[in-house]
């Protein structure tokens, strides 16, 4: 296609090159000070396992493998995405022929399969636009935000799909192509009242609409959410491929600042995420704090750092001649903090459901660690997290408890302790709450039953364990966790330890993903596959099956980071618990129970609490019992059961307590 006959090609040719030149500039003018924004970050290595990377990649891309989680937007979402790789062909063509006056690849271009199949995509473009504009302002879910350039995209994609079939329907009218699909013969039945020269005007006008539509979405897409059609595909290959639950070390001994307070301390990649963000809210639907009211939204956390990075750059005189990497280069030291609420930061559980569900796979957690690491070097900890951190400092535990008295619970079961002579087959990692908190206690009471019935040589490591180190470091205080890191393998190592377990995810989490980076080398087991191991064996005897309706709780450092979510299931069957209701949201989708991150030990800011919320969604299943496989879990279910505005009689309880009240006596 290329204008109507009578134009003088060297003024069409012209005006093409101005309109393309335009947009070209824009868009190229931004990018480059993105990408000089996102090199001042700090190294960070995301292209080794090239061959997996480009795997995973493509199948993102391709696959649209996230997208589809979400059905209708989804499918629209995969139409328009599958439409602009048929249309751009379609309209390189037309580009081509704008300025050389010969098809592109005439043997495709000009076959009246592919022109069959470029306008039927038009047309499906078209219906998924209109999709997407009813979801938008007609069902208005509450995670999505209408814009200005929500707006202005949509207008910009049916302006270009409508344009490409009139002009194809003017030019079968106007005797200029020898090749017509259905589409355009139907499009062209419309214009059957118009005369020659009408119609050379509305192919004129169709034309040049298209070639602008053209120009300004190319202008537009690095100014807009949109700019993540070029992001996102990088950020899918750069995905972090370390294990899910293992953050980032750093080195406490260096000079310079562990957290993130300036722009420049953020890796290279976390800066390029705030690029990829599609603003589709579905880290809203997720995320606890945000349905609890608490102020955090992972979205608008993103955005505000993407703002205020930009700011650092458009605040720039015009007069700079020095590159964006030298101006940022003396960054102010609390600018990210100025950027975002940190009433926010301090909200976030850590349980990764923004992260999990993201389609960019934007990393919200690594950087609302940073940034946490900054806060509390900065401004310190709040009194009950300070209290808390300080009895970790001084007593292995943030319960403040005695160090002799943290395997007393299970001492009196007969357990025996670890010593320099090690024979267990498994040492048993208690964890603070499990040593400490009365209700946690009846879980590693549990476990010593089962163990014990099955002849499992165990021992524990008794006032020799300290805390893992989970809550020092999710809430920022990294020096601390090393040091407990460092205690606790040192003695696992010299007592020759191979195997450990535990009941607790965030220590199974910790022990497993991030201790191998300070050279621990024994395994981790969580008690949810080890029972499960003990009942196929048929080394355990159960014969008081429950028979009361359960509902099955996911831990999110259990499931969303470690993927165990059929254990504890097919542990409860064997147990006996003939029907298991599941909750809407369940496996990898479950809501937190809003104990991670800290939340156990910072001040609620928001009157309904995340376990509220979550415990409301088992009431409706009308269960007996509601099972979990986190020590944290328990106690935040059960103190929402107990502080429930109704009568209720449901029982929280972990699976190990539910297998063990099934052995006989």
């Amino acid at each position: 296609m290329m204008p109507a006959e009578g134009y003088p090609i060297v003024y069409s040719t012209l005006l093409l090159g101005l309109l393309l030149g335009f947009g070209f500039v824009v868009f190229a003018r931004r990018l480059i000070a993105v990408l000089r924004l996102v090199r001042v970050g700090r190294e960070d290595n995301r292209l080794d396992h090239f061959w997996k990377r480009l795997s995973l990649a493509l199948l993102f891309v391709f696959g649209q493998t996230r997208v589809l989680e979400n059905r209708m937007p989804g499918m629209a979402h995969l139409v328009i995405f599958y439409g602009f790789l048929v249309i751009s062909l379609g309209t390189l063509n037309i580009l081509w022929r704008g300025f050389l006056q010969q098809s592109f690849i005439p043997s495709i271009i000009e076959s009246s399969v592919f022109l069959e199949v470029m306008d039927v995509t038009a047309v499906l473009v078209i219906v998924a636009v209109l999709v997407i504009a009813y979801r938008r302002f007609v069902i208005h879910p509450l995670e999505v935000r209408n814009s200005f350039g929500a707006i202005a995209v949509l207008v910009l994609i049916s302006l270009l799909m409508v344009t490409l079939l009139v002009t194809e329907a003017t030019a079968l009218r106007l005797g200029m192509s020898t090749q017509s699909s259905v589409v355009a013969a139907w499009t062209s039945v419309a214009l059957s009242d118009l005369t020659q020269s009408q119609l050379t005007i509305v192919y004129a006008a169709s034309y040049w609409l298209h070639i602008a539509g053209l120009a300004a979405f190319l202008a537009y897409i690095p100014y807009s959410k949109h700019m993540h059609l070029l992001v996102s595909p990088f950020n899918q290959f750069l995905r972090s491929l370390r294990p899910k639950g293992s953050l980032r070390a750093v080195d406490v001994d260096s000079p310079g600042p562990i957290g993130v307070g300036a722009f420049s301390q953020f890796t290279w990649k976390h800066l390029l995420d705030l690029f990829a963000c599609t603003e589709c809210g579905r880290c809203l639907t997720y995320c606890p704090a945000y349905l609890s009211g608490q102020p955090l939204a992972p979205r608008q956390v993103i955005l505000d750092l993407k703002k205020g990075l930009l700011r650092r750059h458009d605040g720039l005189p015009s007069s700079v001649s020095r590159s964006v990497t030298l101006t940022l280069s003396q960054p102010r030291d609390s600018e990210v903090v100025e950027a975002v609420d940190p009433r926010a930061i301090w909200a976030c559980t850590t349980c990764r459901a923004c992260q999990d569900r993201c389609p960019s796979l934007i990393e919200h957690v690594d950087k609302i660690i940073d940034i946490r690491r900054f806060l509390l070097e900065t401004e310190g900890a709040s009194p009950t997290l300070g209290k808390a951190l300080e009895g970790l400092a001084l007593m292995g535990n943030p319960q403040m408890s005695p160090l002799n008295e943290r395997a007393m619970g299970v001492e009196k079961l007969g357990v025996p302790l670890a010593n320099s002579t090690l024979e267990a087959e498994i040492v048993y990692w208690l964890g603070c709450s499990g040593a400490y908190e009365p209700k946690a206690q009846e879980i590693s009471a549990a476990v010593t039953k089962i163990l014990k019935k099955a002849g499992v040589p165990f021992a524990v490591l008794g006032s020799e364990e300290r805390c893992c180190g989970d809550l020092a470091r999710r809430t920022g205080e990294e020096g601390l966790f090393q040091e407990l890191a460092q205690h606790n393998i040192a003695n696992l190592s010299r007592l020759g330890a191979k195997k450990v377990l535990t009941s607790c995810p965030h220590c199974y989490n910790t022990l497993r993903n991030e201790y191998p980076d300070f050279g621990a080398e024994f395994a981790v087991v969580h008690h949810s596959d080890f029972i499960l191991e003990l009942l196929q064996a048929k080394r355990i005897e159960l014969r008081r099956p429950l028979a009361q309706p359960v509902t099955f709780h996911d831990p999110c450092y259990l499931g969303r980071y470690n993927g165990v979510y059929d254990s504890p299931r097919q542990s409860l069957m064997l147990a006996g618990c003939t029907e298991i209701r599941e909750m809407e949201r369940a496996r990898d989708k479950a809501l937190c129970c809003g104990g991670g991150g800290g939340q156990t030990y910072l001040e609620a800011t928001c009157r309904t609490r995340v376990n509220q919320l979550r415990f409301a969604e088992t009431e409706r299943l009308s269960v007996a019992v509601i099972a979990t496989a986190c020590p944290f879990c328990k106690l935040m279910l059960d103190d929402a059961a107990r502080y429930d505005s109704g009568p209720t009689n449901v029982r929280v309880r972990d699976i190990a307590e539910l297998v063990c009240e099934a052995i006989p006596v």
